[in-house]
């Protein structure tokens, strides 16, 4: 399924940035082409400005059907030449405010087992997530030209999980032996920080596309904590940290916009980036403070990021509007703690690290955009 998702995601990383590349060619085509048509010529002796008995007012070819006042040069400015129609785009758009995601369940996968019989303990799979929540800020400046640059950063700053197993006996970690134990406890900790750089640029009044650099990272952390009567207080911790850098493309699509103060927006990005991954293994003894194992090692493999958000926006002034959606982030091609666990019981070994896991975060965004 891995495999599947990033082809998907390479294919449509191609078809998008062909799509970018094409798009301004074919606007000029089709505006020549609109521009070499024969339109039919009137002639008439009257001023097209000439006011008739009931009121009404011929406009002239040149003339908006916007407001004078709202979009005139002079309170527009120079700096940016792009009409929404309705008055002057923002030179500035700052939008703050936060995520609450939901990171998925790790796969199933036998961590810990007793050492007669080899019944299963802990599976990989026993960890569901909390709801998490962290920041959302972007800022989005646009141009003469009607494009724009937008950073945004995101973060999902503490996804937990913990279990408590109760009295275990002997058992066994791979590579690791645990015996006459009491007390098993686990906690399983992830952390999500994205930042983007995008170049933004409108293509049909309905479709902006973009293209930008992207990092992530991301780190997964998965503890257990053995109890003993002696007493005697073991810790097993495995840390993966991921660092991923590359470039993305994507589209910003404008679903519902009637002139009113709602509106609905559909984003779509994928891209594909080296991930500079670590994994740590080591044990502590709590009762004295001291390190008893510890293993390491690295990776460096392609990794794939997607994500699709839905928001809607309300417009409360001219300067403020009310933002909420959905978002949904697929991150593939990394190093979890739980696929660590589970190749080092294979390979019998702490010197190990699987960069082929991956995740899914989905939830909710809420915030406001200032505008100016």
């Amino acid at each position: 399924m891995s495999k599947l998702l990033r082809a998907v995601a390479v294919g449509y990383f191609g078809v998008a940035a062909g799509v970018v590349l094409a798009a301004p060619p074919l606007e000029e085509a089709l505006a020549y082409a609109e521009s070499t048509e024969i339109a039919p010529q009137f002639v008439t002796d009257h001023d097209p400005a000439a006011t008739f008995d009931d009121g009404v007012q011929l406009a002239a070819a040149g003339d908006s059907f916007t407001d004078d006042h709202c979009c005139s040069a002079v309170d527009c400015g120079d700096e940016v030449a792009l009409d929404l129609g309705c008055g002057c785009p923002s030179l500035w758009t700052v939008r703050a405010g936060a995520v609450v995601m939901h990171r998925s369940r790790p796969n199933a996968g036998v961590i810990a087992r007793t050492q007669v019989g080899d019944l299963p303990i802990s599976n990989a799979a026993d960890f569901g997530f909390d709801w998490a929540g962290g920041p959302d800020v972007s800022i989005i400046r646009r141009t003469a030209a009607g494009n724009a640059w937008e950073v945004r950063y995101f973060g999902v700053l503490n996804s937990s999980s913990s279990r408590a197993y109760g009295d275990p006996g002997d058992f066994e970690i791979l590579p690791y032996s645990f015996n006459t134990s009491n007390d098993l406890n686990a906690t399983y900790k992830s952390t999500l920080n994205s930042t983007e750089i995008n170049w933004r640029r409108p293509v049909t009044q309905r479709i902006t596309w973009l293209a930008g650099f992207r990092a992530v990272e991301l780190s997964d952390h998965l503890q257990y904590t053995v109890g003993f009567p002696s007493p005697t207080v073991l810790q097993e911790n495995y840390n993966m940290n991921n660092h991923l850098y590359g470039a993305q493309t994507g589209a910003d699509v404008s679903l519902w916009n009637r002139g009113g103060p709602l509106r609905m927006n559909g984003v779509v990005k994928a891209g594909v980036y080296g991930n500079s991954a670590s994994s740590n293994f080591y044990g502590l003894n709590l009762t004295d403070g001291t390190q008893i194992t510890e293993g390491v090692a690295w990776s460096n493999d392609a990794a794939f990021v997607g994500e699709v958000d839905l928001t809607a926006t309300y417009q409360v002034t001219k300067h403020f509007a009310l933002r909420g959606g959905y978002q949904f982030t697929w991150v593939d091609g990394i190093a979890l703690a739980s696929n660590t666990v589970l190749l080092g019981a294979q390979e019998i070994s702490d010197n190990v690290i699987d960069s082929d896991g991956s995740l899914f975060y989905n939830g909710a965004m809420i915030g406001g955009e200032f505008a100016w």
